[in-house]
């Protein structure tokens, strides 16, 4: 029998997993799970710093020298007045797990690429080997629905040995 990381087993969040509101970063980590990395950025044009949050699965990255998958989730949190943040958005499947990007992702495991322009959140990933898969996704934030929107998507598929491409853009 293979253990069990062995097995391709997919452990995703789930929306009811995330508190609705809370005070500082780690208030969003539900157990199991902790803050890899967070960015701040004002999102929603109210001048306070909103956040967004890298939530990974809380195990080793290596497990007897083995790269361990860990998955990811998006987490967009809006600043309140008051104090505290307010989810604005979950990408529950938006982010490749720890060893999803393949050859790309070095040996410790692969990174996205978070960045802002304006009021825009940027997700950037890149994994594959000789395949290379260059997807980004873009985000803003919706007065009328309250939450994050995807506005774009980048998709590029690579072969990095005869340097064909396929593209697709949807903005």
């Amino acid at each position: 029998a293979l253990p069990a990381q062995a097995e391709m087993e997919t452990r995703f969040l789930s929306p009811g997993q995330v508190p609705e509101y809370g005070m500082q970063a780690t208030d969003f980590a539900p157990q199991g799970w902790t803050v890899e990395d967070s960015w701040e950025h004002e999102l929603n044009n109210d001048t306070l710093m909103d956040m967004v949050l890298m939530l990974g699965e809380d195990l080793p990255s290596q497990v007897d020298g083995i790269p361990n998958e860990r998955w990811r989730a998006l987490v967009v949190l809006l600043a309140e007045e008051q104090g505290g943040y307010r989810v604005a958005g979950l990408g529950l499947r938006i982010l490749h797990c720890s060893t999803c990007y393949g050859m790309l992702g070095g040996p410790e495991g692969g990174l996205p690429l978070i960045t802002f322009h304006d009021n825009v959140l940027i997700v950037n990933q890149l994994s594959g080997s000789r395949v290379m898969f260059d997807l980004t996704l873009r985000f803003r934030f919706d007065p009328g629905s309250n939450r994050m929107v995807l506005i774009g998507r980048d998709a590029r598929i690579t072969d990095r040995l005869s340097a064909s491409n396929i593209e697709e853009s949807t903005n």
